[in-house]
């Protein structure tokens, strides 16, 4: 059909049709192939307008420039945007069509049949006009064909515009994507800042110099490694192997644009202001879709490292600056809160400070313009299950409601939306990113949302609980088995750990999709191999799965990047043994079933030895896989509606093929790896995974030995090298993966976390360093504690700093002070943080009627200088205890 349909598109003028009975006027609305014009951009426009496909003439014209499409391509994105009520940006296209020669008739004839196409598709909201909306589709076939108006053509226009109908009846109200149909323009920066040229920065005016404090380890590490690196992209193989701790992986991963892919081609192009944009990780998405980026960032030294990690997108502005300060009205088509609006109480000098920054955040979009909110939910089901609070306040503070007036909040999704509508947003719509908003591996739509009986949504949130990148140590209940439960009733918008909310003052504005159920992303891998996994409703063909790489960012706006493949309904069969080990007192027996039925799906595959497996010499295997079986393992193996088995998701292929035994271990090994938490079995055998996939493995009568792991560990070894872009060992490991305890949940309570306080010295000549401190661990379990740390006494020490914590929250100071060894007082802080020296990442607050301080740690380093003077110092004749607090 799509050949035909092309070849229609160029066909000749001479060539006519036979007539078809309408009351159309005649004449052709543009000649064929006469303009000079963007080729890609024609062909694909002429054949949506052959099919009367409005939507998705304005999602194609997002993607070209008035400039770049001087062809016929630039009538029919008029005619489109006209029906869609983009009328500003249907009136830019006509402008250009006629600039670009388009007579003035043919551009009239195909925005009035434009008119027709939807007069038709208002008729059919009602069933008994039918006949009257043929009639208005049959005019606009005959106006906007032209010299195509063959009967055939005309039909098959006709019938995929009333197989838009149902969805037209169902409808309310119409929506449309947010689109550009040029390059976004941005404000003027320059009325309003200075550009600081060694740090790439725009500072207010009167700032003389970007505020860089020394001895922020995490930062100045981030700082060195961007601006030592030559390849910057989000997919950097540089950047990959720099990630090697969590605060690393957290400012470098690609994995942390996941959140804001689902509107990936609503932002391409679009002017977009990032509030709060850290260190740049997703400043550097929205710099490489090509949309128009004005990043704002309070602190100076962030904002430096997220225009370094921007340094060569023209497209990227970089403003260090608070966010309730910006001179911006009415400027943007996007505004982003991601990760920020937790901390505005913090902050924000209001009454109310949550709605003071959603009111400001409106205040700079355009009148069409759209925020998106990315936030922990206060009641997301980690949180029940023992996950610490993330902004260091202990395990259940969420729930148990212990956020005060100057710390960090979070809402539940319900207090949440109505805080964003009383801000005047009219229309919120909830996505859902799973385990988190932080590095989400799964964002669900909110058609996702809704039950579908083909769509098994519950393995997906399953498979996400395991890909947490920083993982319950002990759940207090499975949260495999309770995501489903959830979903089931109902509440995942309630219960998600974190909240996606797209809100917009117009309800006929959307950012994705609509037919888009989920979007899954392949954690942790190489630009080669990373990959986007949407799951689509379509009408009339069910659910359709769609695949694209996402290493090029600009290569994953085209449709022609993607590659589409039937959904597979069905049972899971990993999830077959959350229901088996979350029983207490499950035995060996209780898994050879479900063991037994992927064994047998896998042996239905096999093969006995032949030619293709002679040169590996491993002649003592009687049965093979075909290569790209590497990755049959349970999760990929679906149980049909009828019983059948089938694998899905085979993407991983070896050079050769597989005995096996390898595939069985692989797989035992991917499987158990997997579970966060079990019940007790009847034996504590059962608990070691390599002991138990042993077990399993014996009941097949398949015992490995040093000689088949020699053989098995350089495969499997080099395969998640390859897709983590890791170059192979030399010497890749001969023996099984060690061997770790399943975690038995309820044995043990939910410790609370701790943290280092570090106190440096310097003196004449050395400045601070790790080898002359002394630390003290501390359990943040909310108790008031008092610690000293003791000073060296031979040592002219002219500096003290202390490091107050080692990752983010709130801490309450009741006394500081320095005393030699007869206790005499020597110096006491008198609770002004003014008189503190070079604070870093510290935001202090007082608390009205209590006698202490209060200090907010945005880092996993803050710290302060003490103001010692000399006098003070010389009086350390003894060993000094400091600082007692």
């Amino acid at each position: 059909m799509l050949k035909k349909l092309l070849w229609l598109s160029r066909r000749s003028k001479n060539h006519t049709s036979t007539a078809v009975t309408s009351s159309a006027p005649p004449r052709a609305a543009i000649e064929t192939a006469v303009l000079p014009g963007n080729e890609e951009a024609d062909i694909q426009a002429r054949l949506h307008w052959q099919l009367g496909e409005w939507a998705e003439l304005v999602e194609l014209s997002q993607h070209f420039k008035n400039a770049d499409t001087k062809g016929e391509a630039a009538v029919f994105f008029a005619a489109a945007c006209g029906q869609l009520g983009f009328h500003e940006r249907a009136a830019q296209w006509a402008k250009q069509a006629l600039q670009a020669g388009v007579p003035p008739s043919a551009l009239g004839n195909v925005l009035i049949s434009g008119v027709y196409g939807s007069l038709g598709q208002a008729r059919l909201l009602q069933p008994e006009n039918t006949e009257a909306a043929i009639r208005h589709f049959e005019i606009a076939a005959h106006l906007g064909l032209g010299d195509q108006k063959v009967p055939s053509l005309i039909n098959i226009r006709i019938k995929q515009q009333l197989g838009q109908s149902g969805k037209a009846k169902a409808m309310a109200r119409p929506t449309a994507r947010l689109t550009h149909t040029h390059t976004a323009r941005l404000p003027s920066l320059s009325a309003h800042y200075r550009y600081h040229v060694e740090a790439h920065v725009w500072v207010k005016p009167d700032e003389q110099s970007i505020g860089y404090s020394d001895g922020d380890a995490v930062e100045e590490k981030i700082l060195s490694i961007i601006e030592h690196a030559k390849d910057i992209s989000l997919y950097s193989a540089e950047l990959v192997k720099q990630q090697n701790d969590w605060p690393s992986r957290y400012h470098l991963s690609a994995d942390r644009v996941n959140v804001l892919r689902p509107f990936a081609n609503s932002l391409a192009g679009a002017a977009v202001l990032e509030l709060g944009c850290g260190c740049g990780a997703i400043t550097r998405y929205l710099g490489e879709l090509g949309a128009q980026v004005v990043a704002v960032e309070g602190s100076q030294r962030r904002a430096q490292i997220a225009a370094s990690r921007c340094r060569d997108l023209e497209n990227v502005s970089v403003v260090a600056d608070r966010l309730q300060d910006l001179p911006f009205e009415k400027s943007f088509d996007v505004v982003t809160l991601i990760g920020v609006l937790e901390y505005s109480r913090i902050y924000v000098e209001s009454v109310d400070p949550i709605q003071a920054v959603l009111l400001r955040a409106r205040r700079y979009l355009k009148p069409n313009g759209v925020l998106i909110i990315a936030i922990e939910n206060q009641l997301g089901l980690k949180y029940f299950a023992g996950a610490p609070e993330d902004h260091g306040m202990g395990a259940m503070a969420g729930i148990n409601d212990l956020y005060r007036e100057k710390t960090p909040v979070t809402f539940g999704h319900q207090t949440l939306t109505k805080h964003i509508k009383k801000a005047g947003f009219c229309a919120v719509e909830t996505y859902l990113p799973f385990p988190d908003y932080k590095m989400p591996a799964l964002v669900v739509s909110p058609s996702g949302q809704q039950p579908h009986k083909e769509f098994n949504l519950a393995t997906l949130l399953r498979t996400a609980v395991a890909l947490e990148p920083q993982p319950i140590k002990q759940p207090l209940f499975s949260l495999e088995q309770a995501w489903p439960l959830i979903e089931k009733n109902s509440l995942l918008a309630d219960m998600a750990n974190s909240n996606l909310l797209v809100a917009s003052a117009s309800p006929e504005i959307t950012l994705a999709d609509p037919h888009v159920l989920a979007s899954y992303y392949s954690p942790k891998r190489t630009a080669a191999f990373s990959q986007q996994v949407e799951f689509l409703h379509q009408q009339d063909n069910g659910i359709t799965v769609r695949r694209k790489r996402l290493g090029n960012t600009q290569a994953t706006l085209s449709a022609f990047h993607a590659t589409d493949e039937p959904y597979v309904s069905g049972e899971v069969h990993a999830d077959a043994l959350h229901g088996i080990l979350q029983r207490p007192g499950w035995q060996l027996e209780d898994l050879l079933p479900w063991f037994k039925t992927w064994h047998d799906a896998l042996k239905a595959q096999s093969f006995p030895p032949d030619e293709s497996v002679n040169a590996l010499g491993w002649a003592e295997y009687d049965a093979w896989l075909p290569p790209h079986f590497i990755d049959a393992i349970p999760r990929n193996l679906i149980i049909t509606p009828t019983g059948d088995t089938q694998f899905i998701d085979l993407e991983w292929v070896e050079s050769h093929p597989l005995p096996l035994e390898l595939v069985l271990y692989r797989g035992l090994h991917i499987t158990l790896g997997t579970l966060t938490s079990i019940a007790e079995p009847n034996s504590k055998e059962l608990l070691d995974k390599h002991a138990l996939s042993e077990m399993l493995l014996e009941t097949l009568e398949i015992k490995l030995s040093a000689l088949d792991y020699s053989r098995f560990m350089p495969v499997l070894d080099n395969l998640t090298r390859r897709a983590q872009g890791i170059a192979p060992l030399e010497n890749p490991p001969t023996k099984p993966y060690p061997s770790k305890q399943l975690f038995v949940r309820g044995q043990h309570t939910t410790p609370a976390p701790s943290t280092l306080l570090t106190l440096y010295w310097c003196y004449k000549g050395v400045g601070y360093n790790e080898n002359d401190t002394v630390k003290k661990k501390v359990t943040l379990d909310g108790k008031v504690f008092s610690f000293t740390l003791t000073l060296p006494n031979d040592v002219d020490i002219n500096g003290l700093r202390l490091d107050i914590a080692g990752c983010p929250g709130y801490f309450f100071i009741h006394e500081l002070a320095i005393k030699n060894a007869a206790n005499e007082l020597l110096w006491a802080w008198d609770l002004n943080p003014a008189t503190l020296l070079n604070s870093a990442d510290i935001t202090y607050f007082a608390i009205d009627g209590h006698p202490y301080a209060g200090l907010l740690s945005t880092s996993h380093d803050p710290r302060f200088e003490l103001p010692i003077t000399m006098d003070c110092m010389k009086q350390r004749k003894r060993p000094v205890n400091t600082p007692s607090a």
